[in-house]
């Protein structure tokens, strides 16, 4: 056994006694929104007939039936898509996988691996050319407003200085792709940048704040300080919204 596989083993072994899990996946309802938590440490090529995507493929086909859900979001470690720097996409999760969230309508891919926050737009899969996602025209647009916590209210979001475009998406059928691997240890750099990614900050650490409500999820990143154009460290707290981004059903 290889030095890599034998750390996989033994982190999945203390994960799962730790915990007290039976399988390094599960799932769980919380309020309006189900959570599927993945394993995407494989050692071997994974495929649609193995226990975990039996467990995804059932579990997705349960809550699409279920009217108290009204949001869908995946969690695991190595991302479908990401930019080129660190660590390469994992394509073969990306294959298997992405389909089946695409036909049940998985609304968020949270991922880490590379020390950078990415956001993609809503991505279908690309059976011709599976490492092109493709971008649906009606989610290509973006907005300068915010969904309220109340659900059929519309209120002006403030435009912050130096702070990304809001993007808002109305009933996109695709899942939209983020790497999140900004809390405690030295970021990796980048080394380009893909057509479908429309958010990255790779200049230090954060969080993600995502909200819900029936009809809306909106997700806010937050940079634990960020500077001006002078080099000058800022640490208002509306200043460090590096990334703001709308999703609405009807």
């Amino acid at each position: 056994m290889t030095h890599q596989k034998m750390v996989v083993h033994h982190y999945k072994t203390n994960m799962k006694s730790y915990f007290k899990l039976k399988k390094p996946f599960y799932s769980f309802d919380y309020k309006n929104t189900h959570f599927i938590m993945m394993d995407s440490t494989h050692e071997t090529s994974i495929t649609s007939s193995d226990q975990q995507y039996q467990f995804v493929k059932q579990d997705l086909e349960k809550t699409s039936k279920n009217s108290n859900i009204n949001w869908i979001i995946v969690t695991l470690h190595e991302p479908f898509y990401t930019n080129p720097g660190k660590h390469p996409p994992d394509q073969g999760l990306a294959k298997v996988y992405h389909p089946l969230f695409d036909k049940y309508g998985v609304d968020l891919v949270l991922a880490g691996h590379n020390h950078w926050y990415e956001r993609t737009l809503p991505l279908k899969f690309n059976d011709n050319a599976p490492a092109s996602p493709i971008v649906e025209p009606e989610d290509e647009t973006e907005g300068e407003e915010r969904i309220s916590g109340n659900d059929d209210q519309i209120i002006n979001f403030e435009t912050l200085g130096d702070t990304a475009t809001i993007n808002k998406f109305d009933d996109s059928d695709n899942p939209t792709f983020i790497t999140i691997g900004t809390a405690g240890r030295k970021q990796h750099d980048q080394s380009g940048r893909l057509p479908y990614i429309t958010s990255v900050w790779d200049n230090g650490f954060g969080f993600l704040k995502i909200e819900v409500t029936k009809k809306a999820l909106f997700g806010e990143f937050y940079a634990n300080e960020a500077a001006d154009k002078t080099g000058k460290k800022i640490i208002e707290p509306n200043y460090l919204i590096r990334d703001k981004f709308a999703i609405s059903k009807q």
